[in-house]
């Protein structure tokens, strides 16, 4: 089964309508979700294929820790962390095929309703189509990932503390043995194994931030876009009115004159 996003032949045909009916606006808001919905899911597949190798890399690692210290616990915390992360791309993949879906059968009623009715099918599509919650929804999710990748460098950061002090209690233990200086935590150096565990998150932790702000932007210019169709909307009717207003005054203009006629007495 292939679990790709592909743009459905309805969602096609409707961006197509959308363009021939001079409907711009609805047009333009659509792609802007579809243009984040394909860099979303690009985003998810990439991430996917480098947790694959980041799993094997981690046992790899957490096996070259010096002095043999007993690390089982922590390791498994740092597995379950990958694992836990890979679900949620899974999750948020889910999401962008359930978007897919609901766009695909609500296109396909506005092209179904525009080939019974006209052009007035094509009135308010983007609410139709609830572009504006899928975009909100995007950034939610946008915002957990973030909020997941944050949650993880704590987590390993924790982790280390507990392992340097693991092998500084250790390291102490033989020196009081020998009858040697303790040596003092804050001298105690940096693990670079857990500085190489962090770097994927830090690095999924600012793209998830920049999507955020894409998404953001993205709803910002939708609403932007509406209040534009609004006005326009707006504008289309008031002069709608104004020329029904002309017609009713000259008909009644018209009808007074008829009338003075019929009254008035033959000479």
């Amino acid at each position: 089964m292939n679990n790709g996003i592909t743009l459905s032949e309805n969602v096609k045909g409707l961006m197509q309508l959308l363009s021939e009916e001079g409907k711009t606006v609805d047009e333009q808001m659509l792609l802007m979700l579809l243009n984040q919905m394909s860099e979303m899911h690009k985003e998810y597949q990439d991430t996917l294929r480098e947790l694959n190798q980041e799993l094997q890399n981690t046992r790899e690692k957490l096996t070259q820790l010096e002095d043999n210290i007993q690390v089982d616990p922590q390791q498994k915390q740092i597995l379950e962390q990958l694992v836990n992360v890979e679900n949620k791309m899974k999750s948020g993949q889910e999401q962008l095929r359930s978007i897919n879906n609901t766009l695909e059968i609500k296109a396909a009623e506005v092209i179904d309703n525009f080939k019974k009715t006209g052009i007035s099918a094509l009135n308010n599509t983007c609410q139709f189509l609830g572009l504006k919650e899928h975009l909100i929804a995007l950034r939610d999710t946008s915002r957990s990932n973030a909020s997941m990748m944050e949650n993880s460098i704590d987590k390993i950061e924790k982790i280390e503390d507990e392992v340097k002090n693991a092998l500084l209690h250790a390291k102490n233990a033989v020196r009081t043995i020998r009858g040697k200086e303790l040596l003092d935590p804050s001298e105690e150096r940096q693990l670079k194994i857990f500085d190489k565990l962090k770097a994927p998150y830090q690095k999924r932790l600012d793209k998830y931030n920049h999507r955020t702000e894409k998404l953001n932007m993205a709803i910002k210019k939708l609403e932007n876009l509406e209040q534009r169709s609004e006005r326009t909307s707006i504008l289309g009717k008031l002069e709608e009115n104004k020329e029904k207003i002309a017609s009713t005054q000259g008909e009644k203009k018209e009808s007074e004159q008829t009338k003075e006629q019929v009254c008035e007495p033959a000479r």
